[in-house]
C-alpha cells in the first residue's frame, strides 16, 4: 500500500466581526432527534433540525416534546423557530409550538385544566392567534395574523415580564433567517398569572371533532431561557495606523461584550469628529455576537490629520441595550509597527521521502507596514514542546500586501506542529496569530449507503456512512436521480466532512409520487488529491419507491343544461381520488351570494372512485336569477372543490335571449333558446299549425276529404305520442307536449270537416 501524506493546517485569525445567530442557552440549535415523539397516526417524521407534518389529521393527538424540568420556562425567554405551512384544508387546526405542564393535544391540555401558551394556525381562513390555556379552566386567544401557503417564515415567540401584570407574549413573523425583515406583530396580554412551563411542544394535534388535515415543516428550534439586557464595555485604546499607499487612515477598536443577557445581540459601534463638530455615525454592525471581544476596523480620510475622534460600542437585544463608555483617539501619520497574518493559504508541499517524511511550505502577509520597509520570517516547533526555531534568512523588503514563504524540510508524519509569522520595521516587531500544520499518512475511504427511511409521496431520508476515513475526514455527499434512466444527471445533497462512523441525512423534498429513485454515497478525501486516487469513492447504489399520493380529491364539472324553467341537471366527475374515494356532492347560490343554497352538505354519491361520474338534478331555482354551481367531495385528507360554473334563466333586460310568451310554458322556453319573443311565439304557433294542415292535403292528393281524415289523423296522434315519450325520457315534456297538441289540433279540424260536410248531406272531393 502507498503511503500518502496530507498537510492540515489550522489558523486562528485576528478577532473580527463575522455575522452569526447564537443559539439556545449554549449557541447550538436543538436536537429535535432528542426530542419524544408521540406519533398515533404515523404522519410525522423528525430528524435532528425538522419535524415533517404530511396529511396529519388535526383530530389526532400528535405531538413532539422536550422535558426541560418543572418551571424550567419561569421568567423572560425567547423561542425561535423557522415555519413552513404546505397544505392546509378546511379547519386544518394545529399548534406549532405550546408551552406547556402538561402532555397531549391541545384540546386534552385546554379540558384537563392545565396551563400553556402557544400558536394556533387555522388552515380554511389561513389566519393565526396566540392562545393561553389557564390552570383550571378556560383559555383565550388573539388572532391577529395571515399566512400564505408554501412559504417560508422566520418566527419567533417571546415573553417579557416587564410589560403588564402577569407578562406580555409576542409572536413576530419575520421574511429572513437573520430575523430582519418584520412582516407582522402578535400580541397576548397575559391573564391569570405568570406561569412557569415545563415542555416544549412542536407540531402538535387540536385533538378534537375537526376532520381538517395539516402538512408542515417546523425546523431550527432554538431556546433562549431567563433572556434580559445585554452588557458592554470598552478594550483597550483604538489602535490608528496610515497606509500611505491610498493616503487613509485605518482605525482598529474594541469592545468586550461581557453579558448577552441570553438572547440574540448585536453590536454597533458610532463614532464622530469632536474638532469638526460632526454627528455621530454608525460604523459597520456585525451579526448576532456572541460574549468576548468584538472589533470594528474604521477607515477615516487622509486629509483629517490632527482630528480628534470620540467613539462607543452599542449592544443591543430584544430585552435591552447596553452602551460602552466613551473613549477618543486622533489621527497622525507617524510610523507605526506592522500589521501581519498568519496564513493558511495557499498551501504547497513536496515528494515525500521513503522516510516518511516530507516538506511543508508556510505562508504569511504583511497587512500593514506602518509606512516603512518590513522583514518576514517565521518560528515553529513540535506542538507545546520545545524551543521555537527560528527560520532564516529572513524576507526582506515586505511592503503593504505582500506574501512570503518558507519551505520547512524533513516533517516526519504524524506529528503536529505549530507556527506564526513574524514581521518588524525600525518601530518595532509584531507576531502573527498561531497555525498548526501535521503529517497525515492517508488511504482510500469506504463508504456505505444506508436504506431510505420517512419515504413519503414526495419525501424521503437518504443516509450514508463512512465506515473508515482512510486516516482523513472524509467529504461526502448524497446524490440521487429517478432509476432506470443512466443520462440523467445526479441531484446532490450540501457536502458535509465525515469521519470513521459518523453519518450524513438528507431529506429529499422534490420527489414524484409512485416513482423510483437510486441513490448513493460517495466522497473523497486527500488520497484522491495527493495519491494515486482520482474522482470519488462510491458507497452501494440502491433504490427506493414513493408511495402513491394521498389528499384532498379532485373534481370537475363535465356538464349541465336546463330541464325546466326551474331546474337543471349536472355531470361532474372525480379527476383524482387521493388515493381514498370520496362522498360526493352539489352546491349553488346566486351569484354575489356567500351562503350555499339547495344542496350545500347533502351527499348525492358515497366513496365516487377515481374517473366515475355523478349525475344530479337542482330544482326550484329562481326564474332569471344569476347562479354559479360547484361539485364539492370529502374523503379522510380533507375537502376538495371544482371549479364554479355559472347559470341563470333569461329576462326581459337580457336582449340576447329576450323571454317568450307565458300562455305556453313549454312552448315559451323552446322559443326563448332560438330567440323569438312574445308575439313571435304566437306567429309561430299560427304558422306551424297551417304547415301541418297543408302537409296533410299534400299527402292525400286527389282522395276525400273524408279518407284524408281518416289517413292523417292517426298518424298525428302516433306522432303525437312519440314526442310524448321523448319527452319524458329527456325531460323538455312542456315542449314537446306542445308540439304534440299542435299536430294533434291539425288532425282534429280535418275529423270535424269531415262531419261538418257528412251533416249536409253531400260529399268533397280535393
Amino acid at each position: 500500500m502507498k503511503r500518502i501524506l496530507k498537510i492540515i493546517l489550522a489558523v486562528i485569525f485576528l478577532a473580527s466581526i463575522v455575522p452569526g445567530i447564537s443559539s439556545s442557552a449554549d449557541g447550538t440549535a436543538e436536537n429535535l432527534s432528542t426530542y419524544t415523539e408521540v406519533n398515533p397516526t404515523g404522519f410525522m417524521t423528525v430528524n435532528d433540525t425538522t419535524v415533517n407534518v404530511y396529511g396529519m389529521p388535526c383530530s389526532g393527538s400528535d405531538y413532539v416534546y422536550y422535558d426541560f424540568g418543572a418551571g424550567y420556562f419561569g421568567g423572560n425567554f425567547i423561542l425561535d423557530y423557522s415555519l413552513q405551512i404546505t397544505y392546509a384544508t378546511a379547519l386544518g387546526i394545529f399548534y406549532p409550538v405550546i408551552l406547556s405542564n402538561a402532555l397531549g393535544s391541545w384540546a386534552t391540555i385546554n379540558n384537563g385544566g392545565e396551563s400553556s401558551i402557544g400558536l394556533r394556525i387555522l388552515g380554511d381562513a389561513n389566519d393565526t392567534s396566540l392562545q393561553q390555556t389557564y390552570t383550571g379552566a378556560g383559555y383565550q386567544s388573539v388572532p391577529d395574523n395571515s399566512w400564505s401557503l408554501s412559504t417560508q417564515y422566520y418566527c419567533r415567540l417571546k415573553r417579557d415580564e416587564s410589560v403588564g401584570t402577569y407578562g406580555t407574549l409576542y409572536h413576530y413573523w419575520y421574511s429572513d433567517a437573520a430575523r430582519t425583515i418584520l412582516v407582522d406583530t402578535q400580541t397576548l396580554t397575559i391573564a391569570q398569572g405568570s406561569y412557569d412551563y415545563q415542555y416544549l411542544m412542536l407540531a402538535t394535534s387540536y385533538g378534537s371533532g375537526a376532520t381538517g388535515a395539516v402538512s408542515c415543516l417546523v425546523s431550527d428550534v432554538y431556546v433562549y431561557n431567563g433572556a434580559g439586557a445585554p452588557a458592554i464595555v470598552n478594550n483597550d485604546s483604538a489602535v490608528v495606523s496610515y497606509n500611505t499607499d491610498i493616503g487613509m487612515y485605518y482605525v482598529t477598536v474594541s469592545a468586550n461584550l461581557t453579558d448577552d443577557g441570553s438572547a440574540n445581540t448585536t453590536v454597533t459601534y458610532y463614532y464622530k469628529n469632536d474638532t469638526e463638530g460632526g454627528e455621530w455615525e454608525a460604523g459597520v454592525m456585525g451579526g448576532y455576537q456572541s460574549i468576548g471581544a468584538v472589533d470594528m476596523g474604521l477607515w477615516l480620510a487622509g486629509n483629517n490629520t490632527g482630528d480628534t475622534y470620540s467613539y462607543y460600542a452599542r449592544a443591543v437585544n430584544d430585552y435591552g441595550t447596553a452602551n460602552s463608555a466613551t473613549k477618543t483617539f486622533s489621527l497622525s501619520t507617524a510610523e507605526a509597527v506592522p500589521d501581519i497574518q498568519t496564513l493558511s493559504y495557499p498551501l504547497t508541499y513536496s515528494a515525500i521521502a521513503e522516510n516518511l517524511t516530507g516538506n511543508v511550505t508556510i505562508w504569511g502577509r504583511l497587512m500593514y507596514d506602518g509606512g516603512l520597509i518590513c522583514d518576514g520570517w517565521f518560528w515553529y516547533r513540535v506542538i507545546d514542546t520545545g524551543d521555537w526555531i527560528m527560520t532564516e534568512p529572513p524576507t526582506t523588503s515586505l511592503e503593504t500586501g505582500d506574501y512570503w514563504s518558507y519551505e520547512i524540510p524533513n516533517i516526519p508524519v504524524n506529528t503536529e506542529y505549530e507556527y506564526r509569522a513574524s514581521a518588524n520595521n525600525t518601530q518595532g516587531t509584531v507576531n502573527g496569530t498561531i497555525g498548526t500544520f501535521e503529517l497525515i499518512d492517508v488511504d482510500e475511504p469506504i463508504l456505505s449507503t444506508d436504506n431510505a427511511t420517512s419515504v413519503t409521496s414526495f419525501n424521503a431520508i437518504l443516509s450514508g456512512r463512512v465506515i473508515d476515513d482512510g486516516g482523513d475526514r472524509v467529504q461526502c455527499t448524497l446524490e440521487y436521480r429517478k432509476a432506470g434512466n443512466p443520462l440523467l444527471s445526479w441531484l446532490v445533497s450540501p457536502w458535509a466532512w465525515l469521519e470513521t462512523g459518523e453519518t450524513m441525512y438528507y431529506q429529499c423534498d422534490d420527489l414524484s409520487p409512485s416513482t423510483t429513485y437510486e441513490y448513493r454515497i460517495k466522497g473523497f478525501n486527500y488520497w484522491h488529491i495527493w495519491g494515486e486516487g482520482s474522482g470519488y469513492t462510491y458507497g452501494e447504489t440502491k433504490t427506493f419507491t414513493t408511495v402513491s399520493f394521498t389528499g384532498i380529491p379532485v373534481l370537475n364539472i363535465t356538464d349541465y343544461g336546463y330541464l325546466t324553467d326551474y331546474s337543471i341537471y349536472v355531470f361532474g366527475e372525480v379527476l383524482d381520488d387521493g388515493g381514498d374515494a370520496p362522498d360526493v356532492w352539489f352546491q349553488y347560490r346566486e351569484v354575489g351570494s356567500s351562503i350555499w343554497l339547495s344542496n350545500a352538505g347533502t351527499i348525492t354519491s358515497y366513496g365516487v372512485a377515481e374517473g366515475y361520474e355523478v349525475t344530479h338534478y337542482i330544482q326550484d331555482v329562481t326564474y332569471g336569477q344569476k347562479y354559479e354551481l360547484q361539485m364539492v367531495g370529502e374523503n379522510s385528507y380533507g375537502i376538495g372543490y371544482s371549479t364554479a360554473v355559472s347559470f341563470h334563466f333569461v329576462t326581459e333586460d337580457d336582449t340576447t335571449t329576450p323571454e317568450p310568451s307565458n300562455l305556453v310554458p313549454g312552448l315559451n322556453s323552446l322559443l326563448g333558446q332560438i330567440g323569438l319573443d312574445s308575439e313571435g311565439g304566437h306567429l309561430f304557433f299560427i304558422i306551424g299549425l297551417m304547415v301541418v294542415i297543408s302537409l296533410m292535403l299534400i299527402l292525400s292528393p286527389g282522395r276525400r276529404l273524408e279518407e284524408m281524415a281518416r289517413f292523417t289523423v292517426p298518424i298525428a296522434l302516433g306522432v303525437d305520442c312519440l314526442i310524448f315519450v321523448f319527452g319524458l325520457i329527456i325531460g323538455y315534456i312542456p315542449t314537446l307536449v306542445t308540439v304534440g297538441v299542435i299536430i294533434a289540433a291539425a288532425g282534429t279540424i280535418g275529423i270535424f270537416v269531415v262531419k261538418l260536410f257528412r251533416g249536409r248531406g253531400g260529399s268533397v272531393a280535393v
